[in-house]
């Protein structure tokens, strides 16, 4: 299986926070909002370059050669990893 930046558990998705508040009419308020754009927080420029570089291409094109080199994968995807290998290792013996 192949994994993107968007399989690392360092990656953060972009977020809308909010910072404060500002009186638009008397006693009424709005929330003043700060963006936060996606960004990693291991190696973001990595990241930036590899999405600039992978942008245009289908994942079905992907090769593991093609995974960014500092992805670390988020808990889940280890389980499952995991649970192909054995999955794997389990029809090997099977078929032997």
């Amino acid at each position: 299986m192949i994994y993107t930046c968007l399989d690392c558990k360092r990656f953060i998705p972009a977020d809308i926070k909010v910072v404060g508040k500002r009186e638009v009419v008397k006693g009424v308020f709005e929330p003043v909002t700060k963006e936060i754009p996606h960004h990693c927080t291991k190696c973001n420029d990595v990241m930036i370059a590899w999405f600039e570089k992978y942008k245009d291409v289908p994942i079905s094109k992907l090769t593991k050669d093609d995974q960014p080199p500092c992805l670390e994968l988020r808990e889940h995807l280890k389980c499952l990893e995991r649970a192909n290998s054995l999955a794997q290792e389990i029809l090997d013996k099977l078929n032997n």
